[in-house]
C-alpha cells in the first residue's frame, strides 16, 4: 500500500459528512489508522455501516469500525475521559468489540475537567437570547485555562500517569470555583448550577474523578508526543486526518463570538506531519454538503427552511445547549472565504447528493445584493454590484470578524439560483466552478458504499 495521508477539512459550519468520509476512506485505501488533529468530545460523527451497525463517534475515529485500526488523538484534541469511556462502552455494545487498546492519546492533550463544563454550561445560560451556541462539553473553557493558566496549573493527560493527579484536579477546581459561583449569582433560578457547585466543592467527588480518570489510562494507551510522531512517521500505509467542526467555525477567523475554541483548518494536521518528518504524499480534501446548515447560532444569510427530512438523522435535532439545527440554499460565497484559510485544499468531496439527484435540492447562492458594506475592508462587490466575496485578513482581529458576522447576519440578502432539477453534473459543475477546486469524492447515502471517487 502506498504511504500517504489524507486530511479531512470540513469547509463549512460542520456537519458536512467527515466521519462518514473517514469510515468510506479508511475502507477505501485500506488504511490501519485515523488521527483525530482538533475539537474534542462535542463532535458527532455519524457512521452507518453497510449492515446496519450505527455509531456517532466523538473522540474515537470515524474508521474504527473497519477491525485492526488505530485511533490516534493528536496532541491539539481536548480529551474527556469520562466521555470517551462511555464511548467505548456504546462502541462494544454495537459491535460486540473492545477496542480500547487501539486508542492511543498523545499526553500532551488538554483535559476537561467537570468544573470546566458547569462553567461552560452556566456561562451560555447567563447569556440567555445572546448565546453563543456552545455544545456545553466545556471545551472552550479548557482552551481558555491553557492560554491564561500557568502549564504548571494545567490538568494534561501525562499528569494521569506522573503521580500529580489528585493535585492538578483540586487546583483546577480551587482556581474555578468561583468563576463558577459568581455565575450562579446571576441565574439563582437554575438548580442545576447550584447543585454542581456543591458537588465539586466535595472532595470525594474530586477523588472519583480521580479514580474515573486512572481507570480511563488503564484502557487506552496514553503515550509521549514523540511516539505519537513515531506512530505516524511509521505507518507504511494510508493514514487518515480527521478533523472536526467545520472551517467557517474557525477560531480566528470565523464570526466571533460563534465559533469553536479550535484551529478547524489543516493546520494541526499538517504540523503532527511536519514535525513527524512524514514521507508520503499528503492529500487535502474539503468536504461540504449539497446545501448549507448550521448547528447553533450565527450568521447564515442562505438559511430557508428546506425540509425536516434534510437535517440527516435525530442526531441534529433541537438539543439544550446548540438547540436549534438549521438547513438552507448553499452559499458559495461563504464557502469561498472558508478556502482562503481551510488549507491548501486539493479537492472537494460533496455529501448529501441524494437529494439533489431527486430534485429536492437545486439552489446555490453565488452571490449577495449589494449593500453599503461593499467593496469596503469587509466585502468585496463584482462590476454588477454584486456582493461576490468576503475579505480575509489573515491578522487575528475578534473584534473586526465580529462585526462582519453582524453585516453578514443582517445585511447580506443572497441571490437565489435554480439548476435544472434533477441535474445532477450540472450542480456540481456550478459549484466546482464557483469554488475554483475540482470536486473529486461524492456521496449520496450515509454508508461506504454510496461514495466513491470521480
Amino acid at each position: 500500500m502506498p504511504k500517504e495521508a489524507y486530511i479531512i477539512v470540513d469547509i463549512s459550519n460542520g456537519d458536512s459528512g467527515k466521519g462518514t468520509l473517514t469510515d468510506w476512506l479508511t475502507r477505501e485505501k485500506q488504511s490501519k489508522l485515523t488521527v483525530r488533529y482538533n475539537g474534542g468530545g462535542q463532535a458527532a460523527h455519524t457512521v452507518v455501516t453497510p449492515s446496519g451497525e450505527k455509531h456517532v463517534f466523538s473522540q474515537l475515529g470515524s474508521g474504527s469500525f473497519v477491525e485492526g485500526v488505530k485511533t490516534l488523538l493528536g496532541n491539539k484534541v481536548i480529551v474527556d475521559p469520562n466521555l470517551l469511556i462511555s464511548e467505548l462502552d456504546k462502541f462494544e455494545c454495537t459491535t460486540k468489540r473492545d477496542i480500547s487498546k487501539q486508542i492511543f492519546i498523545d499526553e500532551e492533550c488538554l483535559i476537561v475537567h467537570p468544573v470546566n463544563i458547569a462553567i461552560n454550561r452556566a456561562r451560555e445560560i447567563v447569556r440567555g437570547r445572546s448565546r453563543h451556541g456552545s455544545c456545553g462539553k466545556g471545551i472552550g473553557e479548557t482552551v481558555s485555562d491553557s492560554l491564561l493558566f500557568k502549564e504548571s496549573e494545567l490538568l494534561r493527560a501525562k499528569d494521569i500517569l506522573n503521580g500529580s493527579l489528585r493535585e492538578k484536579i483540586a487546583l483546577v477546581r480551587d482556581k474555578k470555583i468561583e468563576v463558577l459561583k459568581r455565575l450562579a449569582s446571576e441565574i439563582p433560578q437554575d438548580k442545576r448550577t447550584s447543585d454542581g457547585i456543591k458537588t465539586l466543592e466535595d472532595n470525594s467527588f474530586l477523588e472519583k474523578i480521580a479514580e474515573c480518570f486512572e481507570s480511563f489510562s488503564k484502557m487506552v494507551s496514553v503515550i509521549s508526543h514523540e511516539k505519537a510522531l513515531e506512530m505516524i512517521h511509521d505507518e507504511e500505509g494510508p493514514i487518515v486526518f480527521e478533523g472536526a467542526q467545520g472551517a467557517l467555525l474557525h477560531e480566528n477567523y470565523g464570526f466571533h463570538p460563534f465559533t469553536t475554541w479550535s484551529d478547524t483548518s489543516s493546520k494541526n494536521a499538517c504540523d503532527l506531519l511536519e514535525e513527524a518528518n512524514y514521507s508520503g504524499e499528503v492529500q487535502q480534501i474539503g468536504v461540504l454538503r449539497s446545501y448549507s446548515t448550521r448547528h447553533g447560532a450565527g450568521p447564515f444569510p442562505t438559511e430557508c427552511l428546506l425540509g425536516k427530512f434534510l437535517t440527516g438523522s435525530e442526531e441534529n435535532e433541537f438539543n439544550l445547549w446548540q438547540q436549534y439545527f438549521k438547513t438552507g440554499h448553499l452559499d458559495l460565497v461563504m464557502l469561498r472565504y472558508a478556502l482562503k484559510y481551510a488549507g491548501d485544499i486539493d479537492y472537494l468531496a460533496m455529501t448529501h447528493l441524494d437529494v439533489v439527484e431527486n430534485g429536492t435540492v437545486n439552489t446555490i447562492c453565488d452571490k449577495y445584493h449589494g449593500n453599503e458594506f461593499m467593496n469596503s475592508e469587509y466585502l468585496e462587490g463584482d462590476p454588477d454590484g454584486y456582493i461576490k466575496n468576503i475579505v480575509f485578513k489573515p491578522e487575528v482581529d475578534l473584534d473586526r470578524q465580529e462585526f462582519l458576522g453582524k453585516i453578514l447576519g443582517h445585511a447580506c440578502k443572497p441571490v437565489i439560483e435554480e439548476i435544472p432539477s434533477g441535474d445532477k453534473a450540472e450542480f456540481l459543475k456550478r459549484v466546482s466552478l464557483a469554488l475554483g477546486k475540482p470536486i473529486e469524492i461524492i456521496s449520496w447515502g450515509r454508508t461506504s458504499l454510496e461514495k466513491k471517487f470521480i
